[in-house]
């Protein structure tokens, strides 16, 4: 059976191409050639560099025309590394763009982002979750694609030190070591200021330091 496919402006062959790449695959039981369980991001992560290797060729996605494809599959994977903040933001700008386009997703498309969305939701308050994803409504298409790049070609992180931090607890150390209070750094990065306390809480056991005068001369020190 012939079916026809309407690609968005500037989407390329090899775009399309690497956008069913990234689809999530068809259920084992539905199946016969593929066996276990099905894989998710999870089980990717336990994989070496498989975060990584997936969000890089997702970005590529993004660059070569795909955007609905690649911005749902960065977000489901960001959503499993436990940084709900970055996914809700990416998955809304990619609603936008749908909504925008007027493009339906494949099934498979629809039961990733609504996996995603589900997750980054339940790891946030509600409030928290609100901003987030009006803050990536707000984004345009290539603002969409320079925040999905950030942080691409890193690999697993650490558990400890300045290298485990992640791009959110990042952006907390930065405003605090400019001298900015929980509620000011909560209105920057659209989140409140319970999860700032939150992050900081985790940067200090990360980072081994007391509180904000010491997390600022490490900051000062290092030249972060």
């Amino acid at each position: 059976m012939r079916r026809n496919i309407s690609l968005p402006a500037g989407a390329t062959v090899l775009g399309l191409i690497l956008a069913l790449l990234v689809v999530p695959p068809v259920s084992a039981a539905g199946n016969p050639f593929q066996r276990g369980p099905d894989p998710t991001p999870a089980s990717v992560a336990s994989s070496n560099g498989g975060f990584a290797t997936a969000r890089d060729a997702s970005v590529d996605v993004v660059l070569l025309g795909c955007p609905h494809a690649a911005l749902e599959q960065i977000a489901d994977l960001a959503a499993a590394l436990g940084e709900p903040e970055r996914s809700l933001r990416l998955l809304a700008a990619s609603q936008r763009f749908y909504t925008d386009t007027g493009i339906a997703r494949f099934p498979l498309q629809a039961d990733r982002f609504d996996r995603a969305r589900s997750a980054a939701q339940a790891a946030l308050d509600f409030t928290d979750a609100t901003a987030c994803w009006d803050a990536g409504d707000e984004l345009s298409l290539a603002d969409a694609v320079a925040y999905a790049r950030r942080g691409r070609g890193e690999r697993q992180r650490p558990q400890i030190g300045w290298a485990s931090l992640t791009p959110a607890e990042r952006d907390v150390v930065r405003l605090v070591a400019e001298g900015h209070t929980n509620a000011e750094i909560g209105q920057r990065l659209f989140m409140s200021v319970n999860t700032v306390k939150k992050h900081l809480t985790h940067v200090y056991a990360k980072v081994e330091v007391d509180g904000r005068a010491g997390l600022a001369a490490e900051v000062a020190r290092r030249d972060l």
